[in-house]
């Protein structure tokens, strides 16, 4: 068997492009266009050439984490034959009213996906995402390693988060590649949509509460010096350091004013340290200290400070009540969910092809309705564009993550593998409220983080810990 040592200084090229490839993702738009989806897809390449040319040296090995999860990119593997059936099915498996579809947008192409060029960029997309998963498997093999992934990510968001916090609070229009950092004064970053930059903060800070629990203290019946010890620590240590990014992070989270996305934060952290607190034993009462000192200082102190309550104003002005009746003031988005809801119907095994949603919905909405090109609801997206067969598959790759990382946090075998854990569920529950009213998913930099974080309790769960 190869040396560990060994091993890791052979991967550690295609580690490093793996990390820049994470950075680089969220900063031109969030990768969502195609001269930058194209370049992140030949960055994912690129790395994986490096690995397999690696391995075919004999100085990179497959690990357990890898093997380890095998049911699971086996299923996404499952997916994307789909997709490129869809792409390239014959004939006689396209539904009747897809040749419709063709000629609404004029096109003669094969395939179920009546815009050809949108479903091979949807494929592009899927391929970047699968990329993201079993990179993680491949190249995070030791604790080490993912304390480096998961700080990337915090200084990837603390870092956005700084400059477009500073942009918004000064009324300054800064461009980063020629993109707006804020829009009509609320914080955007380096995304078109501020609920996509909310929603890459949910994930970044989840990162950094994993790792500010895993650097908690579980040591009883200490002596008053290293009582004392242990304050200081925390006051000008690390932690401390982490504390003020965070803070930082959620400053900016509140100045994109986004509703489900400051919704989603919040409720996301309180159910999964809820899950946590009810898994783990011994650590109970250092766990719900962190859990609400992070809720007091987030709400009650930066919240208080920087505008909260704009946040609270616009949920409040999305529901109100008039004549004893209940009144959702989002009447387009309700539309949308209906509409689609009739396009699943009408191909509920098939789809309509991987980013044929936007072809499509015209067909079904009404005239007072306005155009969409997503659903704002990734779940119905993608059931409308692949079917309820894919749409389960993808249930079972969530559920074996969700598992996966249930499992990590009762046995936490180690400080870093609870907190990685807890930030892989913390990341789920936080992408599975925000997709009920978003299309979180169909951005390339948010799609990856999110199937890197879920990787991380599959390495975790075999990972040994490295110096």
């Amino acid at each position: 068997m190869a040396d560990p040592l060994d091993r890791k200084r052979h991967s550690a090229l295609p580690f490093v492009m793996f990390l820049a490839w994470l950075v680089w993702l969220p900063l031109p738009l969030g990768s969502n266009r195609p001269v930058w989806l194209a370049l992140a897809v030949a960055w994912l390449c690129a790395t994986l050439i490096v690995i397999l040319f690696k391995w075919l040296r004999r100085r990179f090995h497959l690990p357990r984490a890898f093997r380890e999860a095998k049911t699971a990119w086996v299923v996404l593997f499952v997916f994307l034959l789909w997709q490129f059936l869809q792409l390239t099915a014959p004939a006689w498996m396209i539904p009747g009213f897809i040749h419709d579809a063709y000629q609404a947008a004029r096109s003669s192409a094969p395939g179920i996906t009546p815009d050809r060029y949108a479903g091979f960029e949807a494929m592009l997309v899927s391929i970047v995402v699968y990329g993201g998963f079993v990179c993680t498997l491949l190249l995070v093999d030791s604790m080490y390693r993912v304390k480096q992934l998961l700080w990337t990510l915090v200084w990837v968001g603390v870092v956005m988060s700084v400059i477009t916090g500073i942009t918004v609070m000064d009324g300054s229009q800064v461009q980063v590649l020629g993109v707006q950092l804020t829009s009509n004064g609320t914080a955007s970053g380096s995304f078109i949509n501020r609920n996509h930059f909310a929603n890459y903060l949910v994930m970044t800070l989840a990162a950094g509460i994993g790792l500010l629990m895993s650097m908690q203290d579980t040591r009883r019946g200490l002596s008053w010096r290293q009582r004392v010890q242990r304050m200081a620590e925390t006051l000008l240590g690390p932690k401390a350091r982490l504390r003020v990014f965070l803070a930082l992070m959620v400053i900016t989270l509140v100045l994109t004013r986004s509703r489900m996305g400051n919704s989603a934060f919040f409720l996301s952290l309180l159910v999964a340290g809820l899950i946590t607190l009810v898994l783990i034993r011994g650590r109970q009462r250092s766990l719900f200290i962190l859990i609400s000192s992070l809720v007091a200082i987030d709400i009650f102190i930066v919240g208080t400070w920087f505008g909260v309550e704009q946040v609270v104003d616009r949920i409040q002005a999305t529901v109100s009540v008039e004549q004893d009746q209940v009144v959702i003031n989002a009447q387009d988005r309700l539309d949308a969910i209906t509409e689609t809801t009739r396009m699943i119907r009408q191909a509920p095994l098939v789809g309509s092809g991987g980013g044929g949603y936007f072809a499509r919905f015209p067909q079904f909405r009404s005239q007072d309705q306005k155009f969409m090109d997503h659903a704002h609801n990734d779940y119905l997206e993608f059931t409308a564009n692949y079917g309820i067969p894919a749409m389960l598959l993808w249930a079972w790759f969530l559920f074996l993550s969700l598992a996966k990382s249930l499992e990590q946090l009762k046995k936490r075998n180690h400080p870093l593998a609870l907190g990685a854990s807890f930030t892989s569920l913390m990341a789920m529950i936080g992408m599975g409220i925000h997709s009920t009213v978003d299309f979180s998913l169909q951005i390339p930099a948010n799609a990856v983080t999110f199937m890197v974080l879920l990787a991380l309790p599959w390495v975790v769960s075999v990972s040994r810990k490295l110096v």
